[in-house]
């Protein structure tokens, strides 16, 4: 099922591209659709861009060094584990993980793995990570760019179909991207759209049929070319947003935790009303109503220490008469 989230929040459908410098042709004749370019300043998607990859590199140094979280042992519980892109580290699903947090889902781990070594080995790290430090229960993973591929790889092809529910990927190339024809690496190899890879996970996508996949789409993503490559089962398309810059939308961060944050699928999580939104407020709220009862929690024991110094130095004085 596709469904693309235009500026203004209506559903679009993708279209194809008829202007000869945009079309994309996949031997013969066959014409790849894709969606509209954004209307935007190409200054104002370069600058958001930019802030991304930005921020993406103050982070990197906080995600280098791996976490040793795990679960405890019981059958009843769901982990959300994030899983990075090419060359990134866990520091780039920061934000991700902060917002889930907020929004109620008690367990999220973040994972690393050596992406250069290529999608399949790194599929394997991620089953062995799994093994160790998720100790029962039901997973769902949120994926970014290539961490998708290793997801699906795992989930399909090494039995995580039996372990995992949800799957949400963030500009991940399903298909490839023409992009990878510049990367003289096994990795640039397994994402071209013809590679003996993609088409192998194309064919075993039956053994996933259990797990309800969510591909967000970035609509100004230059990575991933035609970006109508990185839509897989349902699919939501996300204009003005580019490969990296979609990290830290709160329209992105909204709509992962929206499939994510559901009565069966997580547990602990604050009751919502019907047909209200989670949104940015909720979670500073929430932030508010968790510090305001931090700092009670302080100020009642900071008081007792003082009750207790006067009592004791009451009974010492007493006792000095």
């Amino acid at each position: 099922m596709a469904l693309a989230v235009s500026a203004g929040g209506a559903a679009e459908r993708p279209i194809q591209w008829t202007e000869p410098q945009k079309s994309f042709r996949m031997g013969g004749n066959a014409v790849i659709q894709d969606y509209r370019v954004s209307e935007r300043p190409a200054w104002h998607l370069i600058a958001q861009e930019t802030l991304g990859i930005a921020a993406v590199a103050a982070l990197f140094p906080f995600g280098i060094k791996r976490s040793h979280r795990r679960t405890a042992r019981r059958r009843d519980q769901r982990t959300v584990v994030l899983v990075h892109g090419y060359l990134a580290n866990r520091s780039t699903l920061f934000p991700i993980a902060a917002y889930l947090r907020f929004r109620g889902v008690e367990q999220v781990l973040t994972f690393n793995y050596s992406s250069s070594a290529g999608v399949e080995q790194a599929a394997l790290t991620l089953r062995e990570y799994l093994r160790r430090h998720v100790r029962g229960g039901r997973i769902d993973l949120v994926c970014h760019s290539l961490g998708g591929l290793v997801a699906r790889v795992y989930i399909q092809e090494l039995g995580g179909a039996r372990r995992v529910d949800r799957c949400v990927t963030l500009g991940t190339p399903h298909r490839g991207t023409y992009n990878s024809y510049w990367l003289n690496s096994r990795v640039g190899s397994e994402l071209r759209p013809d590679s003996a890879l993609l088409s192998r996970l194309h064919g075993s996508r039956a053994r996933a049929s259990s797990v309800r996949f969510l591909s967000l789409v970035a609509g100004s993503d230059n990575l991933v070319v035609p970006r109508v490559f990185a839509s897989h089962e349902q699919e939501i398309h996300v204009p003005d947003l580019g490969h990296v810059s979609m990290l830290f939308s709160p329209r992105v961060l909204g709509m992962v935790a929206d499939h994510l944050v559901t009565p069966e699928a997580t547990r602990g999580v604050l009751e919502r009303s019907p047909g209200r939104a989670w949104g940015l407020a909720d979670a500073w709220s929430r932030m508010g109503a968790v510090a305001g009862r931090t700092f009670a929690s302080l100020w009642r024991t900071r008081h007792r220490g003082f009750d207790a110094q006067r009592t004791v130095g009451g009974e010492a004085r007493a006792r000095a008469l």
